[in-house]
């Protein structure tokens, strides 16, 4: 929320207590006016945290970062973008660096992007939108959303137009300007999003933009105790496959070759090379004498659709996970 000014110890008095009667447990301000020498200063009112950043004089970019320790990690950045009027390559300079303090977080963080974007999106660029037409601004703002898997939370729902401008200016005329980026991912955890008149009394032209969001985490699943897969299953278990590897680790190239050969329409061979395979063919109940034409056209039939032969007491798909995993 573009604030104006809040300079004044009343003015961030009754910001807070607006916070507090709505719920509104996150804030992003833009144009508080406060200065101060520290780059970043920390203030309790009411108690609670007023963290800001004397933009004009200590960081040009007027970009500010807050973390938010938790399941999940939350990081909320608040921005103030130049005006559609100031010239190009500053407009673009601030969004080059609102490029790398997004690169600079880590992926898997809970990111929301919020503040005065100084921008109007028209309904080329999104559903629920109050313009008919992006500007200048706007296009900056849909490219970075775009290359950064960002969503607008508040054209992301359908409203009626009371419930979209975010600005209105001395003229009487209305604006949306403030905008709630979301990583894409979350998308599924955002409830709603609207601009309304709660925080009025603070004096701002600017009306607050809010979000409710309720993340859901995927919670994982486990076996009761005691049971155990089957069927398909329990050939991928590292328990299975340790044993596999463990009993057959002799004349698994030989078992290669065979297959190839069976593969490519040519009758397998044992010779002196391939003595070792006997015991393991044994151990598995596969025959291993001269094979017979039928036998032959049943074991190439196994191996190139993925089924169990007769002769064979252990299933043709495990014989070759096995194979390929020596």
């Amino acid at each position: 929320m573009n604030v104006r000014t809040i300079r004044e110890n009343r003015c961030r008095e009754e910001l807070v207590s607006n916070l507090i009667e709505y719920n509104i447990d996150i804030l992003g301000i833009q144009e508080h006016r406060i200065v101060h020498k520290e780059p970043v200063k920390y203030e309790d009112i009411l108690g609670q945290t007023l963290i800001t950043t004397s933009a004009t004089r200590n960081r040009a970019e007027r970009i500010l970062v807050a973390n938010f320790q938790g399941n999940l990690a939350t990081t909320v950045i608040v921005t103030y973008c130049p005006t559609n009027v100031e010239d190009e390559d500053k407009v673009e300079d601030h969004y080059d660096n609102l490029r790398r303090t997004i690169d600079s977080i880590p992926a898997h963080n809970v990111l929301m992007v919020i503040g005065d974007f100084n921008g109007r999106i028209g309904t080329e660029d999104a559903k629920f939108t109050y313009h008919d037409m992006t500007n200048r601004n706007g296009k900056f703002l849909v490219d970075l959303a775009i290359e950064k898997n960002l969503i607008c939370a508040n054209t992301y729902f359908r409203k009626r137009k009371g419930k979209l401008w975010t600005f209105c200016s001395p003229a009487g005329s209305k604006y949306q300007l403030d905008y709630i980026l979301l990583r894409k991912k979350w998308r599924n955890s955002l409830l709603n999003a609207e601009a309304y008149n709660t925080v009025s009394s603070v004096g701002s032209d600017h009306r607050i933009v809010t979000s409710r969001i309720r993340l859901s985490l995927r919670k994982t699943k486990t076996l009761p105790r005691g049971r155990t897969m089957t069927g398909k299953h329990s050939a991928q278990t590292p328990s299975f496959r340790s044993n596999i590897l463990l009993k057959y680790t002799t004349g698994f190239n030989p078992w290669r070759k065979w297959r190839k050969q069976l593969l490519r329409g040519s009758p397998p061979e044992i010779d002196g090379e391939d003595e070792d395979i006997v015991p393991v063919a044994k151990d598995l109940n596969i025959n291993v004498a001269p094979f017979s034409q039928e036998e032959y056209a049943k074991a190439k039939s196994a191996l190139v659709e993925g089924k169990s032969c007769e002769r064979m007491a252990f299933h043709q798909r495990y014989l070759k996970d096995v194979i390929w995993m020596a």
